[in-house]
Order: C-alpha cells, then structure tokens, then sequence
C-alpha cells in the first residue's frame, strides 16, 4: 500500500487546526484607568513635574535656594507654589553639578493646575527607540509643557516622588 502525499487542502487544513489549538483568548486593550489629580488649594497653584522614562539622570528641581523635589527617570511629583512668576531651575546632583535644562519660567493663577515634562534626545537609538542607561544628548532637555490626558500618561507608566517638605 503506497502512501499519497497530502493535498493542499490538507495541509491548509492541519495547519489552521495547530495555529486554532495555540490561540488565547482574545482580550481587548483595556487604557489605564484616569489617575485622580489634586486641586489646588485655595489661593495656591499646582504644577506636576514629570520625568521621560528614557532619561536616565537623576535632578533636583529648584526655585532660588529652596530645593522642591528630586526626580528620577520615569517619576514624576506635584508642588504648590503661590500665584505669579515662578523660575524653576533644574540641576544636577552629585557627582556633576551644573544645570540640566534651561530654567522654567511660569505665571500661575490662583487655583490653576499645570503640566510639564522634562525630556531630552537620546544619544543612542534602535530601530527608533531610545536605548536605557544612555547618556541624554547633552543641551537636549528642555521643560515642556504637556496636555492633562498626556500628563495622566506618563503618570500610569510612572512613579510618585513625594516633593521635599513644604512644597506640597
């Protein structure tokens, strides 16, 4: 008795029957759930600093000498501050010391709420991803100010850092 090779159809249907028996349950994306923000106080302002995650540096945010808060990669933290014009500079902690970005300049109003993320262009990138634990490209990191719903992004993939006493 000779055997017959299998046909086409046979194998489209083998295969399809071993790619069925390898299938999940299909679930589809869920986005991560708002993440509830604070209103500022009565006569204060908010502002929320976040980091990139890609920026591996750790800085220490600063408003003449009072020191507000130190941010990691992919952390972020919340600050009160009174209305008007605020200069945040950013610098470095040991072992360099040194600006990291150039300072912040912001007008707040009285019981306002605001966003702004500090990234920088990797030095070194893969099929168009930066590469973690590389240097940032030094003059690359620059305050910006982003959306509430971008802002909530970047906290659901981030970490909270609680702001040095008395700046919350």
């Amino acid at each position: 008795m000779t055997q017959r090779p299998l046909s086409r159809r046979h194998w489209l249907l083998l295969c399809s029957a071993a790619l069925a028996s390898c299938a999940t349950e299909f679930k589809p994306y869920v986005p991560p759930v708002d993440l509830p923000l604070q209103d500022a106080p009565p006569g204060q302002a908010l502002v929320y600093l976040l980091r990139a995650p890609h920026d591996s540096k750790l800085v220490r945010v600063v408003e003449g000498d009072r020191h507000l808060a130190t941010l990691d990669s992919g952390t972020y933290t919340v600050i009160r501050l009174p209305p008007g014009r605020h200069l945040l500079r950013t610098v470095a902690g040991l072992p360099v010391f040194g600006e990291m970005a150039p300072p912040l300049a912001v007008e707040l109003a009285p019981g306002s709420r605001r966003f702004f993320a500090l990234s920088g262009a990797s030095t070194r990138f893969v099929h168009g991803l930066p590469l973690p634990e590389l240097e940032t490209a030094p003059g690359s990191r620059r305050w910006t100010e982003v959306t509430e719903l971008d802002a909530q992004g970047l906290m659901s993939i981030g970490r909270l850092v609680m702001p040095e006493a008395g700046a919350l």
